[in-house]
């Protein structure tokens, strides 16, 4: 399945999913969020975002804005747990 598709099955169960896995549940964020050296594609060679460093503050507030196609789902996306990166971490 193209990792589009997978994204896309991803947000629908996370959206639909309950807590009831008896995995331990979401605690909160402790210090913020963020991404070190992330790359992500969902076609090889046609990188979406490269080596990209962000960090959120906890408590903090972020816009992420840009036209159509330039990576603002895929980026909300990795910083969620949605998709991982294929290089970097998250």
């Amino acid at each position: 399945m193209p990792a589009s598709f997978e994204a896309c099955a991803r947000r629908g169960k996370a959206a639909s999913q309950k807590e009831e896995s008896g995995e331990t549940p979401f605690q909160g964020i402790s210090s913020g969020i963020s991404l070190r050296n992330v790359t992500f594609f969902y076609k090889p060679g046609e990188n979406l975002l490269e080596n990209v460093s962000l960090t959120v503050p906890k408590g903090s507030h972020v816009a992420v804005i840009g036209r159509s196609g330039e990576g603002k789902t895929t980026l909300v996306d990795l910083l969620s747990g949605l998709l991982s990166p294929v290089s970097g971490r998250s």
